[in-house]
């Protein structure tokens, strides 16, 4: 999916700089601004670090309509939420929109003015309106803490590989050297009554742990070791 961000009357040069960081750590396409107040500028590049090619290739256009010119489908942002005679300010979720748009080949993100938001007129060229929920007492978020939020569900509902983090899982042989390591090793020190309770308790743990083959090879070689202390060479035959 093509992600374009959407920032109307920009105010802040250093929020600027934020949201050009956040459009490339988050891997969104483009970034474009609607009558920027703030500018390109030292300040801007400075707080891009390694970002500033987002901001050297920025799009700057004269109306929000221009903006969402090739978008399927268009969410603007708001602390506001609306009672249910508004529909306008009818709200969803940062992960209910990512849902909603799935089945689409590009979203803009539109965001508003740091200091006064999206007009009504501009909400209502957008076809879904999103509300970060947060304290009732103060509501309203920073401009790009709201970007990067956004950005985070859209990255990881379209951007993150499952494979990314995945540890390589134990294999069914090695979970059961740790088990019966641990159990020989019980049944050498547990002399009385509570062995019985002992040894499924060991069973439960090891299997609920989920180990990774890493842990259940360090596990493996303690308990080795831990038998030769004992004196329980046979528990590590």
């Amino acid at each position: 999916m093509k992600i374009r961000v959407v920032v109307v009357g920009i105010e802040g040069p250093i929020n600027l700089g934020f949201i050009a960081r956040l459009v490339k750590n988050f891997e969104a396409d483009e970034l474009f601004l609607v009558k920027p107040v703030a500018q390109v500028d030292e300040t801007a590049l400075r707080f891009a670090a390694h970002a500033r090619d987002v901001l050297e290739r920025v799009v700057i256009v004269e109306s929000l309509d221009d903006a969402l010119k090739d978008v399927a489908v268009s969410a603007c942002t708001s602390a506001r939420v609306g009672q249910k005679s508004d529909v306008l300010r009818h709200a969803v979720t940062p992960w209910e929109l990512v849902e909603m748009v799935e089945g689409y080949s590009s979203v803009a993100l539109v965001f508003g003015r740091e200091s006064t938001g999206l007009t009504r007129e501009e909400i209502a060229k957008c076809d879904l309106l999103v509300s970060i929920p947060a304290s009732r007492e103060y509501p309203v978020l920073n401009l790009s803490h709201a970007v990067g939020i956004l950005l985070y569900e859209m990255f990881k509902k379209f951007r993150l590989k499952k494979s990314q983090f995945r540890i390589e899982p134990a294999r069914e042989e090695n979970i059961r050297v740790v088990i019966k390591r641990l159990e020989c090793i019980a049944e050498r020190v547990v002399k009385d009554e509570r062995l019985a309770q002992v040894l499924p308790a060991i069973r439960h743990m090891v299997v609920k742990a989920g180990l990774t083959a890493g842990e259940a090879s360090s596990l493996s070689y303690f308990l080795k070791k831990l038998a030769l202390e004992l004196g329980a060479e046979e528990c590590i035959r």
